[in-house]
């Protein structure tokens, strides 16, 4: 008799999107079964699916989901996807997910194992454990532990090969991922040798060490096409780091994989098929998919020089930041990571708009975990579909939330007591040919949960600037979640103190009037809690002297060399003199407000280019309103965040520092499709193909690897200097800060590539002139602007007709000269 032959493995490879790959991919696990092939190795993959990660379907702005409504089905499965050149005998099956972590693979795997009949374990997994902060390298191994412990109570036979964590390209501000991947790839190799045994063997891949990515090599890697994700000769480079384990621990094939000098290159022709026609919410645009790719856009006004372009991920891109009325030129470009096709052909439109005001009267009430809101609808007569109520949490790094409402009043559950949130609104309707269309935000005034009433400020200060300018600070309580900054002409008996209705999110204001001087001015500040008001402070009003003074004859500070007075305005707004003016008459508003307590600005929300150090593609996540965590850790397995379309380039002054790019992405890892008998987290895809008009870097997905995936918290980026050009984008941002009241450490948040001092000079020494005569206009007529002017230019010269000098000698005199 021969001799018997060996049983036929029954491989199963556990992975994530490095494991998974994407539509055109050919995928390390083919090149791996490519080896088996040659030498001759008798095995079958094994596992629950056989395709690569499905591409977002292409659909036009969709409203957000209301609580209790039925979720939308999870993104099928595709059987195939792969390569056009990968063999159609490519044994693919396989237990890999877009996204997915060791620690959800540890309650299925021994499901996995035992439907599966696996003999041998292939492991790639740990990369978004570490990335998206779900666990350190501690407890990522304890997690890969517990996937070998319950593979061998499936089959106490089983054979493992176990991947370290690949690192990805630089990331400023990881240097957390950097470490924990070091320290999880030191702790695995232990670990195996320790969890090898004849009946179980264990071997380790150190697929780190042949994957040509990391820090090392800055933005671009050679193996990465995103920066973590592996390119065609990535992929190699993974199937030789197994192929050598499987060569030295378990005798298969006469030698390890060679990783060829030749790589092929993907295809990526020019889109063709451009269609653009105007929408509900300005532009929309489609064309035929180019396999394998995603996409750039770009667009122009017609008759401009000056592209901007902006990256999508399917062959659909709504414009919804187009001005009625102006045609604008389209054209496409096939994307595949780093490496872009050439441009197709223009494509030209008329941009419409029909889409409703936002609500009015938006009032929020903050309770335990929890806050309501109330509304009244737009003025005219529309077809509402349903109400968006979108909100941040301000106290965590993440993204804005948002649940359809319809009605006038609902209440936003699941929140974080002690957190503050900004929320606002906007109108969805429906057009006659069924496409859905939004308008601007309109934002109500910041709350504090579970904070109770605001308290009355004290101890307001101030320091001179110059005679239009002071810089305000004052003490308040944790329960505040903003203030009010009151002003009252103290020349004119009869005037009362007004606000302009914007809140302030931090304990200090810089505080600027228009005519006249900042020593005529009484200043005062309130506390807010959503609709609750504390009294104001005492007042004060600014003097010339050589002294600080604070509120209502409150204790002195010890001035300092650069100290001017603000002197408490004696007989006024004293604490028993207090009355707080239901109705103000806001004679400084400015364009974005809409009431003492409603904020109204433009939709687009990712306008503002508020970068995500995890991205560079516009692909992003809201995460699920009930998630008892505040909505921004890993999705509440009940909920499906929801698709966020936006409008307009202004973004929200107390969402900024929040918001991410509000981007079409595709699923966290918690989508992964339950097998038979188990159970697992649900998260479906948003899409915001729309972008701003010409914002700067518009993000990709390079940051943590998120392939039209996912995005998490963001954490702080690490500043530099710069000498890169301001763009018109980023100006806009910056007058919309300013106008907001944002402190400059807040506003330098919003610009990670510049330093505060960077931004400040460009403010003061480039932008001022510029602003004054842009930002006012809206709140003051051509006429009255004009005669500011007149008045500024002429002032001198009168003041020294009346003393007798020249204008210029006059100024001196003044000036101490």
């Amino acid at each position: 008799m021969g001799e018997s032959k060996p049983p036929k493995r029954r491989i199963l490879i556990l992975g994530d999107s490095i494991t998974h790959g994407g539509e055109g991919d050919y995928t390390w696990r083919y090149r791996l079964w490519e080896w088996f092939q040659q030498h001759k190795i008798i095995a079958d993959f094994v596992g629950p699916y056989t395709g690569v990660n499905r591409r977002d379907d292409p659909v036009p702005p969709q409203p957000p989901r209301s609580p209790g409504e039925p979720e939308p089905p999870p993104k099928d499965r595709i059987l195939w996807g792969y390569h056009v050149n990968v063999s159609h005998h490519f044994d693919s099956s396989h237990f890999a997910t877009w996204g997915y972590q060791a620690k959800q693979a540890t309650s299925v795997i021994g499901d996995a194992v035992r439907q599966s009949k696996a003999t041998m374990l292939l492991s790639l997994v740990g990369f978004n454990d570490l990335g998206w902060f779900v666990d350190d390298a501690n407890g990522t191994m304890k997690s890969i532990e517990t996937i070998l412990q319950q593979c061998r109570k499936a089959n106490p036979t089983m054979e493992f090969v176990f991947g370290n964590v690949v690192h990805r390209s630089k990331m400023d501000g990881r240097q957390d991922l950097i470490d924990n991947t070091n320290l999880l790839n030191k702790l695995l190799k232990t670990a195996t040798s320790n969890w090898n045994s004849t009946e179980s063997p264990v071997s380790y891949a150190d697929v780190a060490s042949l994957y040509e990515c990391g820090p090392e090599y800055g933005e671009k890697c050679p193996a990465a096409y995103d920066g973590l994700h592996p390119n065609a000769r990535g992929e190699y480079q993974i199937a030789e780091a197994f192929s050598k384990a499987l060569h030295k621990d378990f005798a298969l094939g006469e030698q390890s994989l060679e990783v060829p000098t030749r790589i092929p290159a993907r295809d990526l022709g020019a889109p063709s098929n451009l269609v653009v026609e105007g929408a509900p919410m300005g532009l929309a645009a489609t064309w035929k998919h180019v396999f394998g790719a995603e996409y750039d856009y770009r667009r122009r006004e017609k008759g401009q020089s000056e592209w901007c372009e902006h990256q999508i991920a399917t062959n659909r891109a709504d414009l919804t930041d187009t001005n009625a009325g102006t045609e604008y030129e389209i054209q496409i470009r096939s994307r595949h990571g780093y490496e872009t096709g050439s441009w197709s052909n223009s494509c030209s439109a008329i941009a419409t708009r029909d889409t409703a005001p936002p609500p009015r009267n938006i009032k929020v009430m903050p309770s335990d975990s929890s806050f309501s809101i109330a509304w009244d609808p737009p003025a005219g007569h529309w077809n509402i579909e349903r109400y968006e109520i979108l909100w941040a949490d301000q106290d965590v790094q993440g993204f804005p939330s948002n649940q359809g409402a319809q009605g006038n009043a609902t209440v936003v559950r699941g929140l974080t007591n002690g957190h503050r949130i900004q929320a606002g609104m906007r109108t969805w309707t429906r057009a006659s040919n069924g496409l859905y269309g939004a308008g601007d935000y309109a934002f109500a005034r910041p709350l504090r949960l579970g904070a109770g009433s605001p308290r009355r400020p004290s101890r307001l200060k101030c320091r001179n600037v110059d005679d239009k300018t002071v810089d305000l600070s004052w003490r308040g309580s944790d329960s505040d979640a903003g203030y009010l900054i009151y002003l009252r002409n103290v020349s004119e008996a009869s005037d009362v103190a007004t606000t302009d209705g914007q809140v302030v999110a931090e304990r200090n204001k810089t505080v600027s009037v228009m005519l006249g001087n900042i020593w005529d001015v009484e200043i005062s500040v309130s506390a807010v809690n959503g609709e609750e008001e504390s009294q104001r402070s005492a007042g004060i009003v600014p003097e010339k002297a050589e002294l600080m003074f604070v509120a209502a004859g409150e204790v002195l500070d010890q001035p300092d060399d650069q100290t001017r007075t603000c002197l408490w305005a004696r007989g006024t707004n004293t604490p028993s003199d207090q009355k707080r003016n239901p109705h103000p008459n806001v004679t400084h508003q400015t364009a974005y407000s809409a009431s003492p307590s409603q904020l109204t600005l433009g939709g687009d929300l990712h306008s503002a280019g508020l970068p995500n150090p995890y991205q560079t593609n516009p692909y992003a996540y809201i995460p699920s309103p009930h998630d008892p965590t505040g909505g921004f850790g890993f999705p509440h397995p009940s909920y499906r965040p929801q698709q966020l379309q936006t409008h307009q380039p202004h973004p929200p002054p107390h969402l900024q520092h929040n918001l991410s790019p509000t981007n079409p992405r595709k699923r966290r890892a918690s989508e992964l499709e339950p097998l038979p008998g188990s159970s697992s987290s649900n998260a479906s895809a948003f899409t915001n193909p729309g972008g701003p008009m010409c914002a700067p870097g518009d993000l990709d997905t390079t940051g943590l690897g998120v392939h039209t995936q996912q995005t998490l918290p963001s954490p702080t980026v690490k500043k530099g200097r710069t000498n890169t050009p301001w763009t018109p984008a980023e100006e806009q941002r910056l007058k919309t800060l300013r106008d907001a009241g944002s402190s400059w450490s807040e506003i330098a948040k919003t610009f990670p590539t510049r330093t505060e001092g960077s931004v400040k000079k460009h403010w003061y020494k480039d932008m001022h002139y510029a602003e004054f005569a842009e930002d006012e206009v809206s709140n003051f007529s051509a006429a009255l602007l004009q005669a500011i002017k007149d008045y500024e230019n002429n002032k001198w010269k009168v003041i020294g007709q009346k003393v007798g000098k020249p204008a210029k000698r006059a100024n001196d005199v003044a000036k101490g000269v």
